[in-house]
């Protein structure tokens, strides 16, 4: 399989709910009120590295991604494994904001199991990064846990939650925030229709809310070109 990225930047549009929520529930600002809301502002001051960007930067397409995919089963029932291998290959320099200037790799195993309704898998991962910034990061494997359940809610619809845990890319900081366990859920739903498959999901932090997102979402559609 082949993915190529494109990345568009823009000022956000929860900034008020996030703040609003985060003060009635007690949490941290972590620094909101220093900046304008709706604003694109990025500033990482360490021990090595200062980076301050004041605005959107220009889009583009990214790095690509080739990978390999390898089902144990060809028709599974109750278990099945699937192994895959993936690389992404730099095409761009770092300084584009939207590319790393080097490649990276990346090794997973998942196992899954199947039921009438529901399905739950477990997935390893490791990514060899090589860090674009070596003030921020060193070359290493940065490993990732996942666990899944899907459920049927209609004949072409699922229903699908993942937990996800991952060593943080930034370990060259003295600040526990950057450098801690990176720990969030997703909830989506899934439709096949026609040969496409749609998917939207929202993506919420758990722990460690310094070093990811406070929400995001993802919308994708996808042809299944061979089988079902």
């Amino acid at each position: 399989y082949a993915t190529v990225p494109w990345f568009d930047f823009d000022g956000g549009f929860l900034d008020g709910v996030i703040e609003s929520f985060h003060e009635e529930a007690g949490f941290s600002s972590a620094g909101r009120e220093h900046v304008p809301q709706d604003r694109f502002f990025a500033l990482a001051d360490l021990s090595r590295t200062r980076v301050v960007v004041d605005g959107p930067p220009s889009g583009g397409l990214g790095d690509p991604v080739l990978g390999i995919r390898y089902s144990l089963a060809s028709r599974p029932r109750r278990f099945n494994v699937i192994l895959e291998g993936a690389v992404k290959v730099s095409l761009f320099d770092r300084e584009r904001f939207i590319a790393t200037g080097r490649d990276d790799y990346g090794l997973q195993v998942a196992l899954q199991r199947f039921l009438r309704r529901n399905a739950f898998y477990l997935t390893a991962a490791g990514v060899y990064y090589k860090a674009p910034y070596p003030g921020l990061a060193s070359d290493g494997w940065i490993p990732t846990a996942i666990a899944g359940w899907e459920t049927k809610l209609t004949r072409n619809t699922n229903f699908v939650l993942q937990v996800y845990a991952s060593r943080s890319s930034v370990q060259r900081s003295e600040l526990d925030e950057l450098t801690a366990t990176k720990i969030q859920a997703t909830l989506g739903l899934q439709r096949e229709f026609r040969g496409y498959v749609l998917r939207f999901g929202v993506t919420e932090n758990l722990a460690n809310y310094d070093n990811t997102p406070d929400v995001g979402f993802n919308l994708s559609l996808g042809r299944i070109v061979l089988g079902r």
